[in-house]
């Protein structure tokens, strides 16, 4: 069920729907006969014009993921680490397996830096996060099924890690991982995510009880919000939709008590 929820969240909260569904609002008040009514949507279609042109054309979702993306930026790493986490998002096994090549979307970085990671800890323990978050998995198959693919191609020995491919969002990473390694999250763990997305992740395993230190890797970002202009709408709508699901994310997971931080601290 709540992985329903959040995917009609996503849908209704989304830049496109939201515009759409002030027009649609006005347009219908318009038609009705009562002048109040005609007043309000005017207002909601000018509404919706003014947010679609906002959203297409201006930096506003650059800056919101800078801000996300700076919170957990370069940030310096014990010396003694016990484990490395790494968690999925990017694979898609249905194209990996229709293509005959390993495919993923946006998230190979997530997988670099942990084989970085790996070589500059070479005891630590490893450990990957991530079952499928679509509502209906191509032939039952994993996010975790692509990626130990693709490390073993970067050389990574993978006979020894951790696998947890039960999850289905940022939250079942962290309590379905915890559920497997027990008392040893207690120990020094760095976790590896794409930064727009570390926010969200560390305020959720910290919530189920992990010690863990930010590694953000797949920055979208340069840091600074004055190089967010771009005239491509496409560009600009992606980038709000992004930071309106994960500041939607980060509202929900307080808001349904998995998390105990609404904006987690450095």
């Amino acid at each position: 069920m709540d992985l329903w929820l959040s995917k009609l969240a996503g849908l209704i909260f989304s830049p496109l729907t939201l515009c759409l569904f002030l027009f649609l609002a006005g347009y219908v008040l318009l038609h009705d006969r009562w002048r109040f009514s005609q007043q309000w949507g005017r207002r909601l279609c000018f509404l919706g014009l003014a947010l679609l042109i906002i959203f297409s054309y201006t930096p506003l979702g650059y800056v919101v993921l800078t801000r996300f993306e700076n919170q957990f930026a370069a940030r310096p790493l014990p010396p003694q680490v016990h484990g490395i986490i790494v968690l999925g998002g990017g694979e898609d096994p249905a194209i990996s397996q229709k293509r005959g090549r390993l495919t993923v979307q946006f998230a190979l970085d997530r997988l670099l830096g942990f084989k970085e990671l790996s070589e500059k800890y070479p005891r630590a323990v490893l450990a990957y996060a991530g079952g499928s978050g679509r509502l209906n998995p191509y032939n039952n198959q994993k996010e975790a099924d692509i990626a130990i693919r693709l490390l073993e191609t970067m050389n990574m020995t993978t006979d020894q890690m951790i696998v947890e491919k039960t999850s289905r969002n940022t939250f079942e990473n962290a309590t379905h991982l915890a559920a497997m390694v027990r008392d040893e999250k207690s120990l020094n763990w760095v976790l590896v995510t794409s930064a727009w997305h570390m926010p969200r992740a560390m305020a959720a395993f910290r919530a189920a009880g992990w010690n863990v230190s930010p590694y953000a890797t797949n920055y979208i970002t340069s840091g600074d919000w004055r190089d967010g202009f771009s005239f491509d709408p496409t560009i600009n709508l992606g980038r709000v939709h992004l930071a309106m699901r994960e500041s939607l994310g980060l509202l929900i997971y307080y808001a349904t008590g998995k998390t105990k931080e609404l904006w987690p601290a450095r």
